[in-house]
């Protein structure tokens, strides 16, 4: 994928994309690799450095707070709502 449709898909400006790749080449994310085919156009790989995410990937999450008290509460004892689509309520079998 071009740059350009990276930049399309991720929704940033080319110059974000170019400027993110310079910088994971700077830090050693990714190996970069360009050439130039027969045709005279330039060609980029990119290849990432798996144990360097891993080395700087962040540690779980864990809970150490209290769960609010209004997610405890247990709705099976609420009675359940009708189901309604499109103005026809289920339940009635008739029109609202």
């Amino acid at each position: 994928m071009s740059q350009a449709k990276l930049s399309l898909k991720v929704g940033v400006h080319d110059s974000t994309v170019y400027r993110w790749i310079k910088q994971f080449r700077e830090d050693g994310v990714i190996l970069y690799r360009d050439w130039r085919d027969s045709n005279k156009t330039h060609h980029a790989e990119y290849k990432v450095v798996e144990k360097v995410i891993d080395a700087y990937q962040r540690p779980a999450r864990t809970r150490t707070w209290n769960v609010c008290h209004a997610t405890k509460r247990d709705h099976a004892k609420e009675p359940p709502k009708p189901a309604t689509r499109q103005g026809w309520n289920v339940h009635e079998g008739g029109r609202r």
